[in-house]
């Protein structure tokens, strides 16, 4: 597709939010039910594509995508009139009397750019908000995960054929689109290519929210329960094989405490990981990235290896004992089945050592220590995270998910998706029956006076 025909569905966007019809109540409305249907009539094709493009099991696929998607789809539907109503404000000395109100209002025509880790929810979360929000979309899912995103463009250009068009492509699609004006974009992916995205976006002064990745620390005090912690940490380590933004990337254990949560890792890993798991274990999106993650294992100590065929796709869930900082290992984020693990002596250590680095996405602390647990959530700054759990601060609608410095930008999920994709316009009523002559020139040194006395 080329930069013109993009800019011609642009425009034909641009001239449908330009009737005003994707600002009432009642069609946002019927977009998100027309959204809703499609999918439940879909999701049988849509759970056929993530097996062909990912090996993603149909439970898996429910768990951490299509479940997701639909209790958005829900939160949006029944809070739509709340979240579209003005609000008011308080109101300062100089206002009175009035009324301070923000009125939201969507951007226009938004662009969204979606990963290939989870096509199908990180596509539709952000989607749902902008059409809750009443813009229209441009919608550019991930080349590498080809049948999800033509199943995605079939269902979603038909449910919504005025306000979302697909465009299919790679890279070359990617920088064609960042040559057009939009009034809004949202980039999930990774930080080198969301610093492209934010460049383009400063030519046109487009505002941007970037959901980036990073490298996400599990802390693991003295006081944890071990079996548990480990039994959790893999779950986030094994979900979609590790190709998760939020997943553990490294996990801090006190020394005290390794050689027990160790042994706990691979009595999981080992009772996880039986019989014929790869059938339903979700692979490496590509023999780049497979490569790529060999690598990283490159000189290191090897604590334990899962072994697996790796012709079906997959790598081997792989323990790294102390890798050092200045490996790549270290330095970038994994985004697959290995796991490092890093000893310490004191939760100082740990806490100084992470305030040198990027804030993460995401962040994990396993502790029956509130001292421990306050600490953390007081001196480090990361995107979202969970005390004595993985990754299930994704799952609730409730909760923003967004980064923090190089982990991103802005927020989604249920209200937040609405608020990314709304521009809240703040209005001041005045009455007309009283008027502060103090504000009127010529200025007069009694006024100042009482200004100063009214200020203080």
């Amino acid at each position: 597709m080329t930069t013109f025909d993009m800019e011609e569905k642009r425009n034909h966007l641009a001239q449908w939010f330009a009737s005003g019809k994707t600002k009432k109540w009642d069609y946002r409305l019927r977009q998100l039910k027309a959204l809703q249907k499609a999918l439940k009539s879909g999701k049988h094709e849509i759970y056929a594509a993530l097996k062909e493009d990912l090996n993603k099991s149909m439970y898996e696929a429910s768990m951490t995508e299509m479940g997701l998607v639909f209790a958005e789809l829900h939160e949006a539907i029944k809070n739509l009139r709340t979240w579209m109503k003005p609000r008011r404000t308080g109101i300062s000395f100089a206002q009175f009397p009035g009324k301070s109100m923000m009125y939201p209002e969507p951007y226009g025509v938004v662009l969204i750019v979606s990963p290939w880790n989870y096509p199908v929810m990180l596509t539709l979360i952000p989607l749902i908000g902008a059409i809750a929000a009443g813009n229209c979309v441009m919608l550019k899912p991930s080349a590498n995960t080809p049948a999800t995103s033509k199943v995605l463009k079939e269902l979603l250009e038909t449910a919504l054929p005025d306000t979302v068009f697909v465009v299919e492509g790679s890279r070359e699609e990617n920088k064609s689109l960042l040559e057009i004006p939009f009034d809004y974009i949202l980039f999930t992916g990774s930080g080198s290519v969301g610093k492209e995205v934010m460049r383009a976006a400063a030519e046109h002064l487009t505002p941007v929210t970037l959901e980036l990745g990073g490298k996400s620390p599990v802390i693991v005090d003295k006081s944890a329960k071990i079996a548990k912690t480990a039994r959790r940490i893999l779950f986030g380590k094994l979900v979609n094989s590790g190709q998760t933004c939020i997943a553990p990337d490294y996990v801090w254990v006190h020394k005290k405490k390794k050689d027990q949560l160790v042994k706990a890792l691979i009595r999981e890993a080992e009772r996880m990981l039986k019989g014929d798991f790869q059938a339903q274990w979700v692979r490496i999106v590509n023999e780049k990235h497979r490569d790529r993650l060999r690598g990283y294992l490159e000189d290191q100590e090897i604590l334990w290896q899962k072994q697996v065929d790796e012709e079906l796709g997959h790598l081997p869930l792989t323990f790294v004992d102390e890798p050092s900082w200045d490996s790549p290992l270290m330095q970038e984020e994994i985004f697959g089945p290995i796991l490092p693990i890093l000893t310490f002596s004191s939760i100082e250590e740990v806490i100084d050592k992470q305030k040198s680095l990027p804030k993460p996405l995401a962040l994990y602390v396993f502790s029956k220590s509130k001292k421990t647990q306050r600490r953390i959530l007081e001196e480090l700054s990361f995107g979202s995270g969970c005390i004595n759990d993985t990754l299930l601060q994704i799952s609730s609608s409730h909760l923003p998910f967004g980064g923090v410095g190089e982990s991103g930008m802005g927020k989604v999920h249920g209200k937040s998706s609405f608020d990314t994709f709304t521009h809240y316009k703040g209005v001041l009523h005045r009455g007309w029956f009283l008027d502060h002559a103090l504000r009127y020139m010529p200025y007069k040194k009694t006024n100042r006076e009482l200004w100063k006395r009214l200020l203080r």
